[in-house]
Parts: structure tokens; C-alpha cells; sequence
């Protein structure tokens, strides 16, 4: 049978009445926070333009396909499974969820029990022996006046969202690094097989160099000179076999492969194709970068500080309550129910809380503008990156130029120098000059893709494209001539 204490029953209802009514008259939380607004540049020539651009972007999150290389598609499939970055990410998110069930536990009572047994023997008294036990049950509640709990539970679901861009950053990361590893691989693939078609080529004119010498048509000078060549691109191979086995084990450090191997099919550099860019872009695009929604999750965080800085200096209130029974042996044990109530309120503390708040006042300050230096960094990066495409173009379509001309330069200086109309020197700069061609071409395409990647960085997701350029489509050279 319980006893309850009347005196100590209306108390605890007088106190619960006060903490509904300091709940309904008191602050609801802080209140909605929108970060200030950086005006981004006019990217579109029209709204139409801006939202069928926009559509177009936000078909091609899986940018990296427009490439058409079906063996990067496969990389990056296994890539997003096993990248250590990601899975670093994804384990970060779930320390964010468990954060935030340990707030929203925070809605409840505790609970707690505690057992006790004890025996005692009097030394000169063989019957003075007694027992005795002891169950405390207990419950304690600290009453949310200020929504400082909601506060903390809405801090604790931004860092899950903080994780989850975090996890987006990563992502992005890994995307630009693996195409940007596999380009290198592939193009220097490329540039080893016109070292080695170079090298050949060289060889054979070596060689007729030297019966030209030995039938007295051609001077020491002219045998050196070739031979320099061939040696110059026996090292150039030399060098490009050293750099395709970093690019190769670079790719399989993405992979997460702990051995660094990794077995790469036969593609070819000419086989890819080089997207078109949109003219349009919109600058909504850029509210999606990782960088800027973090960063306006920062200042929200910041802004809510001072309103948990500012609530320590207002009244709290704990409820608790214990139950325990005055013998747990006993089955007609009396059992005893126990309130208490609490509230308190700072007095005085030299001005700690005041310099708390201005702390946190501080801080969001310096996040407010962090929010917007990176807004302003993210519009010159992007405005950049869709300049560097545009220039990187231009310099592709001249370097094809370039090459076709300097092909038949090399032609005409041979047959020249067949008929005699003309000095080794001539065919030797021509050759040499053929070949520097055919691997800037090589290069030239690799930067022009690479500034693809870039500007799919810089908007965080991907820009519109308007199909996309073969390689094949302009001349490869790759055959030996």
C-alpha cells in the first residue's frame, strides 16, 4: 500500500502549472534564420533560356557518362562502393543520426534504479545479526521553458544535412579525381603509343639516313642529328612508361585497392568524346555547391548559439520524482513516493553568460561573412571555368589545324629532300615539328576535357551539355606516317 505526501503532491502540481504557463508566455526558440543574400551574376540571356538550361542540368548528374568511355563508367560504379573518402563520409553521417537520437532522448524522463543489501554481526553476540535491503526507484525531468531542447534536437538535424554535403563534397571530389586520374592514364597512354610511332619513324629515317652516308650523299652532321632525335624520343617513351604506371596505381588508390592494382582495359584516347557546353548557365546552379550549403548551415548554427548562449541566463526548471519501499523484504513493506521541484536562476556570475553570448554573437558575425566570401569565390571559380572551356576549345581546334598543316609540311619536306631540292636540316625540323604536333594534340584534348571536370567542380552538380564531340571526329594521327 502506497503513502503519498499531500503537502509535497500540491507543490509539484503548483510548480508544473508555473512551467506550462513560463512555456506558453516565454520565447518559442529562436526564430526562422535566412542567411543574407549574395546577388549572383546574370548567366542567362532570357529566363526561358535560364530554365531550359537548368533542366537540361539537372538530367546529367552522372556528367562523367557524356565521355563515353564504358570503361570509366565501370571505375566509377565500383569507385562510389569502396573509395575510403566516401565510406568516411557515409560513417560520418551515421555518427550525425546517433547524435541526434541522444537530443531527441533528451524528450524524456530519466529513469534510474538503484539496489542495496547489507548484513551486520555484533563480534560478542553470536544472535546480534541483521539484514537489511534497500530498491530507490527515481525519475528526473528538466522542463523545456526556453525550447532551448528543440533548439539543440534542430542544431543536431543540421549536422545530419552538414554530413549529408559532406558526403556530396566527397562524392564530387572522387568524381573529378577519377576522371581526371583515368584521363591522365589514357591520354598518356596515348602519347606513349606516338612516342613509340615516333620512335619507329625516326629509326627508319636513321636508317636511310645512313645508307645516304655511306653512298656519300649525306655528312656526319646529318647522321648526328637524326640519331639525337631518336634518342631524345626514346627518352620521351621512357618517361611516358614511368608515368602510366603512377596514373595506374593513382587509379586504383581511388578504388580503395590496398595492393594498388589494377587491370584497365584497351580503350583508347581517341574514343572519347568531348561534350558541348551549353551556352546558358544558370546561376541557380551554384546554391547547390556543397561549399555554399555548408557554409549557410554553419552560419545557422552560429545564429542559433546565441539564442542557446542567451537562454543559460534564464530560469530552469526540474521536476524528479523517487519511489522506494522501507523493507524489500517485506511484503507488507511500507512504501514511500517522493516530488521534487526545482527552479533556479542565475543571480550573478561576474557576467560569464553576458560574455557567452557575446561570443557567439561574434561568431556568427565572422560566419556570416565566411557564408558570403565563399558565395563571391564560387561565382569568380565558376565564371573562370566556363571562360577556361570556351578557351580550351578554341585551342583544340587549333591544334588539329596545327597538326594537319605541320603533316604536310612534313610531306613536302620529304619529297624535297628525296629530289635533292632541298637540306636534311629542312626534313629534320619538319619531322621534328610533326611530331611535337601530334602529342599537343594529345595534351591540347586532355585540357580541353579537363576543363569540362573543372566546371562541372564549380557548379557542384552538372552544367547543361548539348550532346557531345567524337574525338574520331577530327583527325587522329595515331598511325605511324
Amino acid at each position: 500500500m502506497s503513502r503519498l505526501h499531500s503537502g509535497s503532491y500540491m507543490m509539484a502540481m503548483k510548480i508544473t502549472a508555473l512551467a506550462a504557463m513560463l512555456a506558453a508566455g516565454g520565447c518559442a526558440g529562436p526564430q526562422r534564420f535566412e542567411p543574407e543574400v549574395v546577388a549572383l551574376p546574370d548567366m542567362a540571356a532570357n529566363e526561358q533560356q535560364t530554365k531550359q538550361a537548368l533542366h537540361v542540368g539537372q538530367l546529367q548528374h552522372q556528367w562523367w557518362a557524356q565521355l563515353g568511355s564504358p570503361q570509366l563508367n565501370r571505375l566509377m560504379d565500383e569507385a562510389q562502393l569502396d573509395n575510403i573518402d566516401v565510406r568516411q563520409a557515409l560513417l560520418r553521417i551515421s555518427k550525425a543520426s546517433a547524435a541526434l537520437d541522444g537530443e531527441n532522448a533528451d524528450l524524456w524522463p530519466t529513469l534510474s534504479a538503484s539496489a542495496s543489501a547489507s548484513q551486520k554481526q555484533a563480534l560478542n553476540d553470536a544472535s546480534g545479526r541483521s539484514n537489511s535491503t534497500g530498491l530507490n526507484l527515481s525519475a528526473s525531468y528538466t522542463v523545456d521553458l526556453w525550447q532551448r531542447r528543440g533548439t539543440l534536437i534542430e542544431q543536431a538535424e543540421l549536422d545530419v544535412v552538414a554530413a549529408e554535403v559532406d558526403l556530396a563534397s566527397a562524392r564530387i571530389t572522387l568524381q573529378s579525381n577519377l576522371v581526371t586520374q583515368y584521363l591522365d592514364w589514357l591520354s598518356t597512354k596515348a602519347r606513349l603509343q606516338l612516342a613509340q610511332q615516333n620512335l619507329q619513324a625516326s629509326r627508319e629515317m636513321e636508317s636511310l639516313v645512313q645508307i645516304r652516308f655511306d653512298a656519300g650523299d649525306a655528312s656526319g652532321i646529318e647522321m648526328a642529328q637524326q640519331r639525337n632525335t631518336t634518342l631524345s624520343l626514346l627518352g620521351s617513351a621512357v618517361s611516358l612508361q614511368q608515368q602510366l604506371a603512377v596514373n595506374q596505381r593513382a587509379l586504383a588508390a581511388l578504388l580503395g585497392r590496398s595492393n594498388l592494382q589494377i587491370h584497365l582495359g584497351d580503350e583508347h584516347f581517341d574514343q572519347l568524346q568531348i561534350p558541348r557546353v551549353a551556352s546558358v548557365q544558370p546561376a541557380e546552379l551554384l546554391t547547390q555547391r556543397p561549399d555554399i550549403v555548408a557554409s549557410e548551415l554553419a552560419l545557422r548554427q552560429r545564429h542559433q548559439d546565441i539564442y542557446l548562449a542567451e537562454s543559460d541566463r534564464w530560469p530552469s526548471l526540474s521536476l524528479s520524482a523517487g519511489l522506494s519501499p522501507a523493507d524489500l523484504m517485506s511484503l507488507a513493506g511500507n512504501w514511500t513516493l517522493s516530488l521534487t521541484e526545482a527552479l533556479s536562476v542565475t543571480l550573478f556570475d561576474a557576467g560569464s553568460k553576458a560574455a557567452a553570448v557575446a561570443e557567439a554573437e561574434v561568431e556568427e558575425a565572422v560566419a556570416r561573412l565566411e557564408y558570403r566570401r565563399i558565395v563571391i569565390d564560387a561565382m569568380q571559380e565558376t565564371l573562370d571555368a566556363m571562360e577556361a572551356v570556351d578557351y580550351e576549345r578554341q585551342q583544340t581546334e587549333l591544334a588539329v589545324d596545327t597538326l594537319e598543316n605541320n603533316q604536310e609540311l612534313l610531306a613536302l619536306a620529304d619529297i624535297r629532300y628525296q629530289y635533292g631540292d632541298t637540306d636534311f636540316s629542312d626534313l629534320l625540323n619538319a619531322q621534328r615539328t610533326f611530331f611535337n604536333a601530334r602529342d599537343s594534340l594529345v595534351v591540347q584534348r586532355q585540357k580541353h576535357i579537363q576543363a569540362l571536370v573543372e566546371l562541372y567542380v564549380a557548379f557542384g552538380v552538372a552544367p547543361a551539355l548539348e550532346g557531345a564531340v567524337s574525338l574520331d571526329e577530327t583527325p587522329s594521327f595515331y598511325s605511324a606516317q
